[in-house]
Parts: C-alpha cells; structure tokens; sequence
C-alpha cells in the first residue's frame, strides 16, 4: 500500500514542478537557467523531461518512505518505472486536453513568435552567435499582453516584443501589424 501513495506523491511532485516551470509561471527563470548552464543529462531529471524526472524524486521520495516508513530500499526500480509510466499517462492525458483547442469563449490571440531550434539551443548554450533564420518561428496563443515594445535587428528591421505572461517573446511582426492583431481581438 505505502508504494501506492509513493508513486501517487511522486507523480503529484514531477507534474507540478513541471507546470511550476512552465512559461509564465514562478519558477520559469530557474527553469531556464538550469535549461541552459546545466548537462542534458542532469538537466531532464532534475526538472527538464517528465519521464526523466521519475528517476532522481522516485529515489528522493522513496528514501523517504525507506527512513520514515520502513519501505523495502529494493522496491526502488519499481518505484521509479512504475513512475515513469504514470508520469507518462497523466501528461499524455495533459496533452490530450489541451488538443481540444482554446475554449472560443475566452479572447485570444495568436502570433508566431521565435523559439530555439536544437541547433541554436546549443549555440546558445555555448555563446556563440547564432542567426534569427535559424531559429524556429511557431504560433503561440496569448490571453493577456502586458505591453510591446519594438526591437531592431542587425538588418535593421523593426519586430516586436512582446512582454506576456511575466516573460518576454520577441515577435517577427513589427509593432504596427502586432497591434493591429491585438485591437482585432478586443473587437
């Protein structure tokens, strides 16, 4: 019975560290910094993959089971594959939800805006210089926008930033058109 709440706890705890890191959230800005000064490999399973994570809180939470609860230590694979699959299942049923679509009755509105391929992520990662074409452009969906502000290139053409959410998405729209988009959605 004690690795039932094990394994309830440990699945609560990843899920919500992830959703604690996601963009906009409290810890977003640790989210990123371990994203980008620690190893992929100790990255996901501190708090970078879902799936990964079981493996280091398992052993946390189960270590704790062990010393307060007298839990068998041999029941950690268990804990942790067992962990790993549930984690997979709820944010697979996550994921499902959220392909559904944005509820209609709530005012949105998408613009692209620049995310890092797996090339540029790692010349970020190094600070090396990469180029805005090799960076990956995807719509995403926006309730609220704080504020824009223009930003220049090294072309010397005018996008947008768009601060969101307590964080800020640089936009390949200049501010004019971004607006434009915005007051449509208020109409």
């Amino acid at each position: 019975m004690l690795i039932f709440a094990e394994l309830i706890l440990l699945a609560l705890w990843c899920l919500g560290l992830r959703i604690a890191t996601g963009s906009g959230m409290i810890l977003e800005h640790p989210h990123d910094w371990a994203e980008t000064h620690l190893p992929s490999w100790l990255y996901k399973p501190v708090i970078g993959c879902i799936f990964c994570m079981a493996s280091v809180h398992g052993i946390i939470i189960h270590a704790g089971a062990c010393l307060l609860f007298g839990a068998d230590p041999f029941l950690l694979p268990l804990v942790i594959v067992c962990g790993v699959s549930l984690n997979g299942f709820i944010h697979y049923l996550f994921e499902l939800l959220e392909s559904y679509g944005v509820d209609e009755s709530v005012p949105y509105v998408q613009l692209p805006v620049f995310f890092h391929s797996d090339n540029t992520k790692v010349l970020h990662d190094l600070d090396l210089e990469y180029d805005d074409k090799d960076l990956e452009v995807r719509e995403m969906t926006f309730v609220s926008v704080g504020a824009l502000e223009p930003w220049q290139t090294d072309a010397g053409e005018t996008q947008t930033l768009i601060h969101a959410n307590g964080s800020t998405y640089r936009c390949p729209l200049n501010p004019e058109t971004v607006q434009i988009h915005i007051r449509n959605l208020r109409a």
